[in-house]
């Protein structure tokens, strides 16, 4: 697996304000974000694209139109990159699958999952933490017989352990803002951020 460590001021920053146990779920938001959109503009550098001749208010132009890729969020923090997403293309193709985690064995299941056509498309996961990976290898186990193009992982933060966990598959790449040493007993990334989705949706206790 090809791993992709965004390195980019600005989303430092906004690392650095979603790690803050203080942030606000507005600040934490916000940050999502940007940081999110950078690593989406980052995954989405290279898709195939075609000509486009438009005409300006003065001249004719030659330009370019890209062909929206499928986009697959592991529910239910997958949804705060999904909204990114589609910011950036409106008319994909939209997977999703369900995972939970066991709090006290942390064991990852799957309760749900609904994909669209996905032969011959480029296939973006969005799955913001990759702790031990468990969840992305089911994934990616299921997507991969249905023959996309490309596959990809968009994570605002993966733990060292989870990122050798999936390293047996050759031809994925994961973009992500930042790579973390370690999982604690609980199988949280550290010093991560806590739990993305809680602090997302707003259900922390």
């Amino acid at each position: 697996m090809q791993v992709v460590e965004l390195n980019h001021v600005v989303g430092l920053h906004c690392l650095t304000q979603l790690r803050d146990k203080n942030t606000s779920i507005t600040g934490f938001r916000r940050n999502t974000y940007v940081l999110g959109s950078l690593l989406l503009g980052e995954a989405t550098r290279k898709l195939e694209w075609e000509k486009h001749d438009i005409e300006t208010p003065l001249a004719k132009c030659e330009g370019i139109v890209v062909k929206a890729p499928v986009f697959i969020p592991i529910l239910r923090a997958g949804l705060s990159l999904l909204d990114i997403a589609l910011k950036f293309f409106p008319d994909a193709k939209i997977g999703m699958v369900g995972a939970q985690r066991d709090e006290k064995t942390a064991e990852s299941s799957t309760y749900y999952q609904k994909l669209p056509e996905i032969k011959g498309q480029h296939v973006f996961i969005l799955e913001p933490m990759l702790a031990t990976g468990g969840t992305l290898v089911s994934s990616i186990q299921e997507i991969l017989p249905h023959q996309p193009k490309s596959l990809a992982i968009i994570s605002i933060v993966a733990a060292q352990q989870g990122i050798e966990h999936l390293s047996s598959f050759e031809d994925i790449t994961l973009y992500t803002g930042a790579i973390d040493a370690s999982l604690n007993q609980q199988k949280y990334i550290v010093p991560g951020l806590g739990d993305f989705g809680d602090r997302w949706l707003g259900t922390q206790q």
